[in-house]
């Protein structure tokens, strides 16, 4: 809950409540990235990262996780009613390539609130009443607590909420869609969560809970899941010429890729998206509602394209499945799978729709996910629990690394070894066993080696004996580890379950090994590599060159580095060129767990990237170390 206290402090510092003008500023959105899939969801209704202003990260939708397989332009839903006599429709994703005004259409978008984010929880978190009154939301209560009924029950859950009625027709520079869309009054919660786990790592589940302020009755509501894929595998450009978009009988759900021998952007072990409603209920009515159509359309862009309110309620109210295209049909394709009709639903209630995303390898795979996430879904999202996942630090030494996951005071959550199963069919509740410790030389997402694990004396697992610090040793200094600390629990031999293993990605750190200032001794300040040339890929692993922004996974230019190596500890880098004009200059300050390392990306002060040549260094020491200075140089060979 602190990120959000942060978030919403910087928002108000720019206040951003209040202000009328478009898009609001305070458009949203956050990855799901703790499992095999990686998403964004925003707070416009849209999973669009690219429209809320994230520059250079135009995934939507990456599955695997770790591949450069991209599924997505954006989702999102469409809501269809008869409103006093009108069949109304309120779309939050849609893209109209022939229509007046046409391109993409947005409808959702959340109130000029600066609390109307998109927030992060886990159910590894304590939801303690830390959120600032005033900023009151719906899904809080009036002194700041989250409301119950919004809990987090996942390992990664975002909650959000937006509007169909709050950016006016005549608001300054809202786009045309807008002002020729007549709003339902819609108000949507949205919570997505995800787990990683052997079960549930393919699967990211969307809830949509949906208000009517309408001040008349809905009738004949009719919800909605739309996908426009762009499938592809991006290291080789996405050809949008040859998705498919289809209806599988078997699974009961909306198929989405990439055609094989196609196009030339062939997904790796054939990788599939599916998307269906698991299921619409009334918030505490505990059985869904049944006997509900379902629709299903995929079309190819163009004059198929919905235009109006009344072509989209035409289109989501038909009770039928639309089997004309197929996993041999390709185009630039999208998708809808809907339910309805709700008879009505009253001014002030609520319906809620549960969806899932899901991934597979294949159709047989991605089948077997879906089942998976409509049993979960039947069973009320009642997941077996691992232990609370450790809190660490890393500490970067000469040629290694300390980890440290110690429990510290000023921690927030669960201390792992506390941790409580009540689901568990043995008895044993507190169920903790162990530690694993994890390193990966690529990034944040893995692959990952372990490298310690350290079992309770229990009689149960390896019985290695419980640390909580191990120093990893042999490294090369200047190169940049990724470190993962996860719990294990005790084996359920009654249910067969286990043992549980927290998730390697809720917490993930790195460092670069390096003496500090004070173990360098006399030797002197020296660059790393020497020569720096352009034709070597410095990004493969051991990784030398690594993303150097969030939410950013893929090398660019900005990404290349020459360090410096066995600095002191605060001090000035200069570099020139052999003629003695400035290139570049920057300060280096270490902290008290830092090393004597920093890096230059091969960018001006213009960040323009610098030429094949041979350049000087001048490091001028400063505070403590203000009589050093020593010049040297590098050769840059592109």
């Amino acid at each position: 809950m602190k990120k959000m206290v942060i978030l919403l402090s910087f928002l108000l510092s720019v206040q951003l409540s209040g202000q009328r003008v478009f898009p609001p500023p305070n458009c949203d959105f956050q990855y799901h990235d703790i499992n095999n899939i990686k998403f964004a969801v925003g707070n416009i209704g849209s999973n669009d990262a690219g429209y809320v202003g994230v520059g250079g990260i135009p995934y939507t939708l990456i599955y695997p996780k770790s591949s450069n397989n991209t599924f997505l332009a954006w989702s999102g839903f469409w809501l269809a009613a008869v409103v006093g006599g009108d069949t109304l429709a309120s779309i939050s994703a849609a893209y109209d390539a022939q229509g007046s005004p046409g391109g993409s259409i947005h409808e959702f978008y959340p109130d000029f609130r600066a609390s109307d984010v998109v927030y992060r929880m886990s159910m590894f978190e304590k939801q303690d009443p830390d959120i600032d009154p005033n900023l009151v939301t719906s899904f809080f209560n009036n002194d700041g607590t989250l409301s119950e009924e919004y809990y987090p029950i996942s390992h990664d859950d975002l909650i959000c909420q937006y509007y169909d009625n709050k950016v006016l027709k005549n608001l300054p520079e809202a786009p045309e869609t807008m002002k020729l869309h007549t709003p339902m009054n819609a108000h949507v919660i949205q919570r997505s969560f995800a787990w990683d786990n052997e079960w549930y790592s393919n699967i990211i589940f969307m809830d949509y809970f949906v208000i009517n302020e309408h001040d008349s009755a809905w009738k004949d509501v009719h919800f909605g899941v739309y996908a426009d894929p762009h499938c592809g595998d991006f290291s080789k450009g996405v050809t949008i010429s040859d998705d498919i978009s289809y209806w599988d009988e078997l699974g009961r759900l909306l198929v989405q890729g990439d055609h094989v021998g196609t196009g030339g952007d062939d997904l790796p072990g054939g990788a599939l998206t599916g998307w269906k409603i698991l299921g619409v209920s009334k918030p505490g009515v505990p059985n869904p509602i049944e006997g509900l159509n379902t629709r299903f359309w995929s079309w190819v862009d163009g004059p198929n394209d919905p235009h109006f309110n009344e072509d989209y309620y035409f289109q989501i109210s038909k009770n039928e499945i639309d089997r004309t295209y197929g996993p041999d049909n390709t185009g630039s394709m999208r998708g809808l799978y809907a339910n309805g009709p709700i008879p009505e639903l009253a001014s002030g209630d609520t319906l809620r729709f549960t969806a899932a995303l899901v991934g597979g390898l294949g159709i047989e795979k991605l089948r077997e996910n879906m089942k998976a996430a409509q049993n979960l879904y039947s069973a009320g999202f009642s997941v077996p629990r691992s232990p609370n996942p450790p809190q660490f630090e890393v500490e970067a030494i000469n040629n290694g690394v300390k980890i440290d996951w110690s429990w510290k005071d000023y921690y927030e959550g669960y201390n792992p070894v506390e941790s409580v199963d009540n689901s568990r069919n043995d008895g044993i509740i507190n169920d903790f066993d162990g530690f694993k410790v994890y390193r990966s030389e690529k990034g944040k997402y893995g692959p990952w080696n372990l490298i310690a694990q350290y079992d309770s004396t229990n009689g149960y697992g390896y019985d290695t004996g419980l640390k909580f610090s191990h120093t990893d040793r042999g490294l090369k200094n200047g190169l940049m580890y990724y470190y993962t600390v996860t719990a294990i629990d005790i084996r359920d031999d009654s249910s067969g379950i286990g043992p549980l293993e927290s998730p390697k990605s809720f917490m993930v750190k790195n460092t670069m090994p390096g003496p500090k200032p004070e173990e360098s001794g006399d030797n002197e300040v020296f660059v790393v590599p020497n020569p720096y040339r352009a034709d070597v890929d410095y990004s493969a692993s051991p990784a030398w060159e690594y993303p150097t922004q969030e939410l950013r996974d893929d090398w660019y230019e900005i990404d290349r580095r020459i360090a410096f190596m066995n600095l002191p500890a605060d001090c000035r880098v200069q570099i020139f060129t052999i003629n003695g004009i400035l290139v570049n200059k920057f300060e280096h300050h270490r902290d008290e767990k830092g090393h004597n390392i920093a890096s230059w990306n091969l960018l001006n002060t213009n960040n323009h990237a610098v030429g094949s040549g041979i350049y000087y260094f001048v490091v001028e020491g400063l505070k403590a170390d203000k009589n050093f200075k020593q010049v040297g140089k590098c050769v840059i060979v592109k």
